[in-house]
């Protein structure tokens, strides 16, 4: 499926939205059957709750997420914020990941399955 239009997304073409989120959206919604609008208002959601939430502190927050801080010390909501972010990161690498990619670029050979499960070698020349 293309990407859909920004002003689609949006809601509103008077305020069109940068494209690559857009996209970003869109395969992150893919991920969780969500559409890319879906996906927007649930990111927009979570920023919402932790710019009005008084009990949760962003620098708290910033600190888990870059490791200098433990994820025990937050409440119970930060760390819901903490595991939605996480979530949303671990969607991002598995859709990045290409190892077929990797691996022919190493020389290195891999075994694979075909539709009926029958193993196939990979990475030689020619295949």
């Amino acid at each position: 499926m293309p990407p859909q239009r920004v002003a689609d997304i949006a809601r509103n073409p008077g305020e069109p939205i940068p494209l690559a989120l857009a996209v970003q959206a869109q395969t992150s919604g893919k991920l969780a059957t969500r559409s890319a609008a879906q996906q927007i208002d649930y990111w927009a959601r979570i920023g919402r709750e932790i710019d009005e939430a008084p009990a949760i502190n962003r620098r708290d927050i910033d600190r888990v997420l870059s490791g200098d801080q433990s994820y025990d010390i937050l409440s119970e909501r930060a760390q819901a914020i903490i595991r939605a972010q996480w979530k949303q990161d671990v969607e991002r690498h598995i859709t990045d990941l290409d190892f077929e990619a990797e691996f022919a670029a190493q020389g290195r050979k891999w075994v694979d399955a075909d539709a009926s499960g029958k193993l196939i070698q990979r990475g030689r020349a020619g295949e």
